[in-house]
């Protein structure tokens, strides 16, 4: 019997009245999709994690790439858990 994974944490944030998804997880933009999907949640889907060094990564559209390169991680992650 295969047990399932938790989902990773995900936070909804609403930038320039377009709905963000972001799920905290090393995954493909796909991937962070279908987490998305089974947690109910729509909108454009943005994978965002820790490289080995400690810096946040994320595979954003180009006209979000602003808005995440201004937070820290520490900063995303807070806003999940509240």
């Amino acid at each position: 019997m295969t047990t399932a994974m938790p989902a990773p944490p995900m936070v909804r944030l609403l930038i320039s009245d377009v709905p963000i998804i972001v799920v905290f997880s090393n995954t493909s933009v796909d991937e962070a999709r279908r987490l998305a999907s089974e947690q109910g949640l729509s909108g454009e889907v943005v994978p965002v994690w820790l490289d080995d060094a400690g810096r946040m990564q994320f595979l954003a559209p180009r006209e979000q790439r602003r808005f995440f390169q201004s937070l820290n991680y520490d900063q995303l992650r807070a806003l999940a858990t509240t």
